[in-house]
């Protein structure tokens, strides 16, 4: 349920299954299950990376380390940003 907090959450499911026992972990459990899973295993960052790649997006990504495995920072441009900037 996204945009609802966890505690408006428990009482939605207690309202609607007064029999069910849950605790708020169980809640923010079943979030992150759910984001993974739509992550598809990627870190957040990676699955953004992943999209722009996908996108023919360009992008430069400053690495903490050479092993590229701590992101500091990122600047990308739109397809549409690139077509704007070629005009000036």
């Amino acid at each position: 349920m996204p945009g609802i907090w966890p505690h408006k959450s428990g009482r939605i499911l207690k309202k609607h299954l007064p029999n069910s026992h849950h605790v708020k972990r169980d809640i923010y459990n079943t979030r992150a299950r759910i984001r993974k899973e739509e992550l598809q295993g990627y870190t957040a960052f990676g699955a953004m990376i992943k999209i722009m790649d996908e996108k023919g997006m360009a992008y430069c990504v400053k690495w903490e380390d050479e092993a590229e495995t701590i992101p500091v920072g990122i600047i990308f441009i739109t397809n549409q940003g690139m077509v704007l900037t070629s005009h000036f």
